[in-house]
């Protein structure tokens, strides 16, 4: 019989539902360890943004990918957009979640839209970036890309992170 498997370091994204909160407890019961929770959240209407913000349960505030620090942006309000990646209908309930959960919570909004439409996704230009700008930037981006610098920040602070 094989030895059993090494725990992981898991990142869970979350998307305010129950599947997302299901598969976290099948990563649980499977003996790994979740670090940190991540979340893409759909922008207020006419707000466009390029920088990647984190929001930690103990502290109640926004880091900008800049370094400022400033209350948590109150997105409550935004409109659930059409997404063909990202359930976004619980976003306002994530800040709760984490903190009943105790785990440290990573945000970022959801930039662009579906750009590339096929079931198979290449980066629209280099490598791993979007047309016309950074990976995550700016509104013509494909929205696949806006999980890239969330999952980077997420790195970042938790360099054991390995799933």
């Amino acid at each position: 019989m094989a030895p059993p498997p090494k725990p992981l370091n898991v990142i869970a994204l979350i998307s305010g539902g129950k599947d997302s909160i299901y598969s976290l407890l099948h990563v649980l019961s499977l003996g790994h360890r979740v670090l940190a929770l991540g979340n893409l959240y759909p922008q207020p209407a006419g707000h466009v943004t390029s920088s990647t913000s984190t929001t930690t349960n103990s502290s109640s505030s926004t880091t900008s990918s800049g370094g400022a620090t400033g209350t948590a942006a109150d997105d409550g309000d935004a409109p659930d957009p059409d997404s063909h990646m990202y359930q976004t209908a619980g976003h306002a309930l994530i800040p709760a979640i984490a903190k009943a959960l105790g785990l440290p919570l990573f945000r970022a909004p959801i930039v662009g839209g579906a750009v590339v439409g096929g079931s198979t996704y290449a980066p629209l230009s280099g490598a791993g970036g979007v047309a016309g700008g950074k990976e995550g930037e700016g509104e013509g981006g494909d929205e696949t890309e806006s999980l890239l610098p969330l999952l980077r920040a997420i790195k970042k602070a938790h360099p054991t992170a390995d799933a």
